[in-house]
């Protein structure tokens, strides 16, 4: 199991690639789990009014019906478990990343009327492009596509994800 979570660190500082993935139905589930769980963590710290575990569950699940999509168009759900347990590993563990990140920059006494400083915005902001930039060599090495072409389908698909949770929630955090 160590190696496989090697490789998802390795993915997500762009050095590895999903197939490098174990392609285990376990693993799989192991890293969705685990999406789940920060997912929850975080939104039980930043969520208002909203039901942590709803929205926690409702996010995971549109994460792989948004990525599957995605490989059902391209006729690539072959593919399926090595690139969605990186998919939901990379997301965890850049979930994971982001929660002290997040939660400090909440505390900082220079905070606009939103409640959220200049300084957390450029890392919040950071840390979204570090997202795309995960998702998107998953998506190029997955799909078999240009550089450009998977920047656009993870830009794309983390708006998706975001405008969905927002349609169905209003604000999350």
């Amino acid at each position: 199991m160590l190696p496989a979570i090697t490789t998802l660190i390795r993915i997500c500082l762009l050095v590895a690639r999903p197939q490098d993935l174990p392609a285990s139905r376990e693993f799989f589930y192991l890293c969705v789990a685990a999406a789940f769980a920060i997912l929850f963590m975080g939104y039980s710290i930043l969520a208002g009014t909203g039901n942590p575990l709803l929205l926690a569950a409702i996010n995971t699940a549109l994460l792989g019906v948004i990525w599957l999509v995605i490989l059902q168009v391209a006729g690539r759900t072959d593919r399926w478990i090595q690139s969605a347990s990186a998919i939901y590993g990379s997301a965890a563990i850049l979930n994971l990343i982001s929660l002290p990140i997040i939660t400090s920059g909440l505390d900082i006494p220079s905070m606009d009327k939103e409640g959220i400083s200049e300084t957390s915005r450029l890392v919040i902001i950071g840390l979204w492009a570090w997202e795309v930039a995960v998702t998107a060599r998953i998506t190029r090495e997955t799909l078999e596509i240009n550089l450009p072409l998977a920047v656009i389908l993870s830009v794309a698909m983390s708006f998706v994800l975001q405008m969905a949770m927002v349609t169905m929630f209003g604000s999350t955090s």
